[in-house]
C-alpha cells in the first residue's frame, strides 16, 4: 500500500494504492491518522481510486480510522470507492458506516 497525503483548504486528502492487507501498512497507517489528528486535523478526504485490494484487514484499518477521526469531533469521506470496495462495504454490512463519493471533488463539496 502506499500512502500520499496532500491538502486542500482544511481538509487532507489522503490518496492510497495498491493492495491494503495487513500490518504493518495498516498498523502505520492508524499511527499516521492518530498522529495527524492529535496536530489538529479534522477533515479528511481517503481517496480510493489507486486501490487493487482491500482485505478484512483493510477494512479494520478504515473503520479504526474512522472512529479516531469521530470521537475527535472530526469526519470521514471516501471517494473513488470502486464496485469491488462497494461489495465488501455491502456484505459486511458496514457501508453505512462511510460517507462514500464517486469522485474526490463530491467528496470535497460533501465535507466542505
Amino acid at each position: 500500500m502506499r500512502v500520499k497525503t496532500r491538502e486542500e483548504g482544511s481538509i487532507l486528502v489522503i490518496e492510497l494504492s495498491g493492495k491494503i492487507q495487513g500490518p504493518p501498512e495498516t498498523e502505520d497507517f492508524h499511527d499516521r491518522i492518530k498522529d495527524l489528528v492529535a496536530k489538529g486535523h479534522k477533515r479528511f478526504l481517503i481517496n480510493l481510486k489507486g486501490v487493487s485490494w482491500l482485505s478484512s484487514l483493510g477494512l479494520g484499518m478504515l473503520l479504526a480510522a474512522r472512529a479516531t477521526i469521530l470521537k475527535a469531533g472530526g469526519r470521514m469521506c471516501l471517494a473513488h470507492v470502486t464496485d469491488r470496495i462497494e461489495s465488501i462495504f455491502m456484505v459486511t454490512e458496514t457501508l453505512n458506516y462511510f460517507d462514500c463519493h464517486e469522485t474526490e471533488a463530491e467528496a470535497l463539496t460533501a465535507i466542505g
